[in-house]
């Protein structure tokens, strides 16, 4: 039986995201019937009055919607203007990103994070 695929946007090109110490969550998506995806993110240099701004992209599971995990301890960051490519096994029903910015002043970046569902 040939392999189901779906396409899957969670950060559209190129989405700015502007904060201080803020997260900012993708909308959750239902990858009950998925066992896992292959994942494409990319982000710029992170633009701040402060040295010390951070950018983390966390990837995160629910199995309700409500309550929300990370299956990983480490934070993923593929740097400034590069592309990672990476692979993720589904354990739960739900799958989000999660990108928390942290510095001393506001920060500014783009971003985008797409994939195949499969």
């Amino acid at each position: 039986m040939p392999q189901v695929e779906s396409g899957l946007v969670l950060f559209p090109r190129f989405t700015g995201l502007v904060g201080e110490d803020m997260d900012f969550t993708s909308l959750p998506v239902d990858v009950s019937k998925f066992s896992s995806a292959q994942l494409v993110l990319w982000r710029s240099a992170i633009v701040a009055d402060g040295a010390d701004a951070v950018a983390e992209m966390h990837l995160e599971e629910s199995l309700d919607g409500e309550e929300w995990v990370s299956p990983t301890t480490t934070a993923v960051d593929p740097g400034a203007d590069t592309v990672r490519l990476m692979n993720y096994a589904f354990r739960l029903n739900w799958f989000r990103i999660r990108i928390k910015m942290t510095g001393d002043t506001n920060c500014l970046m783009s971003c985008w994070a797409e994939g195949v569902l499969r």
